[in-house]
């Protein structure tokens, strides 16, 4: 795999569930193409406080635990972390591999407190990259929170930086909080159940511009011990997005489990500032040499569908280029070739790295003599070619604008923004068009999807009188684009007040939390969104969103406790909003 696919690959698995290390990503726009997000919105309330209700637990059965409650939490403990990961793009395998350490750590005597990683088993890295017996570090710990964590001088593209995120993803609290992890930040609702304790995702504040995220899931649970000390972790995170201008599909699980202390490990490294600075990292820029002929190409393309990775689906692609348009046509009308392969084959001209594949992508999305699927896979793959991108690509979607098909058209649309997006050159043409497109009769939901995945800020004065529109998808749309500019902040809070959806609602108070920095609300919008709170008409929807934003932005004062009060009273109130009340009464 060559360098700039390791960095992708390895970035990607950042994403996944936050527990990998961060490499410097490819600066690449993303596309943003799903715009129904079904994340709740809440952020910025916190508490590290440890329940009484763990106090009155009974430890005398649980077997992981090691003392009674009257005894002196240890010191002194150690685990074993396993990190399973998978990336696949389009069913080709991008990164699968297992990743192991083992960490020690002792929790007693001066702050910071010692730690050590040892037992190192990475799949996932170069050879070269040096990887120490035992790497020392420090930190803070305090019912329940790993923090302040110091790698000591590791260089930031070393893999055992993962030792921060392991300690962020075995922290836990009691209720709602935010965790800074790689990605960005991310807000929890916390619930801790005698020794088990889960969490549910409340929302994301997304750091990098290099992916959008499509869809996610996760479960997560931990396991204390007779101390509340964590003792188990099994997190299980999938998410799809949308990176490079790839659909990336990324499966992750991590384990944690006590293994015995041994009281030497701590000897055997230094802990001094900047002690880990010599360890080097090395990345594999070689791949084995394919080269595909007339003789083998069935064969190579059988195992490439079987079994696929990049290195032959270019391989397979400058074959095509090479052999022109009427061979590519012939094997896609072949009975022989299956749907797996002809979606190879497409994948393959997309990896080709050659302006003769944009041409034959092209060819294949303008002839009505071939499938609807193929040209849809074929309208995506000719965005995705980068550099290689011309007028080639903008004006072959232009002409599939009107098409009776309307599938083919609405998609050649969303990709116009992506192809403005992926490559620079591209963006002055695809904004101009955009522009002519949007003051046309009939312009709507789908011009302002591409206008989205563009993510140019010329735009937004376009896009501003969609906040009017009678159909709410493009209000979502607009104002979910226009809150990625701060200085539409007032307008959307105005927007948030009047406007009855609850999707756009959402979009709004996610997209806002999302993009602005030390949010204050002011005393008189407060009382706004107490006022809108108390109106009879309000969809509950839609006030459990203005409640939940009301919460997170503004202090628990008397009159947004009153606000919380009336909330607990009030008929089909979602169960997590009664939970946000709740916890607001108790600050």
């Amino acid at each position: 795999m060559n360098r700039k696919l390791l960095l992708l690959s390895l970035f990607a698995c950042v994403v996944v569930a936050t527990s990998f290390i961060i490499f410097t990503p490819v600066p690449n726009p993303t596309a943003e193409i799903n715009t129904h997000d079904g994340n709740a919105v809440t952020s910025d309330v916190s508490s590290s406080t440890i329940p009484k209700a763990l106090a009155s637990y009974d430890f005398t059965n649980d077997p992981l635990s090691t003392m009674t409650p009257s005894s002196k939490p240890l010191e002194l403990r150690a685990y074993r972390a396993v990190i399973r990961s998978k990336l696949t793009s389009r069913g080709v395998v991008l990164a699968d591999f297992s990743n192991a350490l083992s960490i020690e750590f002792d929790t007693g005597g001066v702050k910071p407190h010692k730690g050590v990683a040892y037992d190192v088993k990475f799949e996932s890295e170069d050879p070269k990259t040096e990887i120490p017996s035992y790497l020392g570090f420090t930190f803070n710990y305090q019912a329940g929170e790993f923090s302040d964590v110091s790698m000591l001088g590791l260089p930031p593209q070393h893999p055992l930086n993962i030792v921060t995120a392991l300690l962020a993803q075995f922290s836990y609290f009691d209720g709602i909080h935010s965790l800074q992890l790689p990605d960005g930040t991310h807000t929890y609702l916390y619930d801790i159940n005698g020794n088990q304790v889960t969490r549910e995702k409340a929302t994301d504040s997304s750091s990098s511009a290099s992916y959008a995220t499509l869809s996610e899931r996760e479960t997560w649970n931990l396991t204390l011990d007779a101390s509340s000390f964590p003792s188990q972790l099994h997190s299980s995170t999938g998410k799809t997005v949308e990176m490079e201008g790839s659909e990336l599909q990324l499966e992750q699980e991590i384990t944690m489990t006590p293994i015995k202390p041994d009281a030497l490990i701590l000897a055997k490294v230094s802990f001094g500032a900047g002690v880990n600075a010599k360890y080097k990292v090395a990345f594999n820029d070689t791949a084995p040499a394919i080269e595909v002929n007339e003789e083998n190409f069935m064969e190579t393309l059988v195992l490439f569908d079987a079994n696929p990775n990049l290195d032959t689906a270019q391989a397979l692609g400058l074959f095509l280029v090479n052999q022109g348009w009427g061979y590519v046509r012939d094997l896609l009308s072949s009975d022989e070739i299956t749907d797996s392969m002809r979606s190879s084959l497409i994948f393959a001209l997309e990896r080709s790295g050659e302006r003769e594949g944009e041409y034959l992508l092209a060819s294949l999305i303008e002839d009505d003599s071939l499938g609807e699927t193929d040209r849809l896979r074929a309208i995506m793959s000719i965005v995705k070619m980068g550099e290689i991108n011309s007028q080639v690509a903008l004006s072959t979607l232009q002409n599939m604008l009107d098409h009776s098909n309307s599938l083919l058209g609405q998609t050649a649309m969303l990709n116009i923004g992506i192809l403005g997006k992926q490559n620079p050159r591209m963006t002055s043409d695809v904004t101009a068009f955009l522009t002519q497109r949007l003051s046309s009769e009939g312009a709507g939901y789908n011009e302002l999807l591409a206008i989205s995945n563009l993510g140019n800020p010329e735009m937004d004065s376009r896009v501003l009188p969609y906040l009017d529109s009678q159909y709410a998808d493009e209000r979502q749309v607009a104002v979910k684009l226009l809150s990625r500019n701060p200085d539409m902040q007032p307008t959307l809070l105005k927007q948030m007040l009047n406007d009855e959806h609850p999707s756009v609602v959402k979009a709004i108070t996610l997209g806002i939390e999302t993009n602005s920095q030390d949010l204050q609300l002011t005393e008189s919008y407060q009382a706004q969104l107490r006022s809108r709170l108390d109106e009879p008409d309000i969809l509950a929807p839609t006030r459990d969103l203005l409640f939940m934003f009301l919460a997170n932005n503004a202090q628990p004062t008397a009159l947004n406790k009153s606000t919380a009060r009336k909330m607990l009273e009030t008929q089909g109130v979602s169960e997590s909003t009664l939970t946000l009340a709740q916890q607001l009464l108790k600050q």
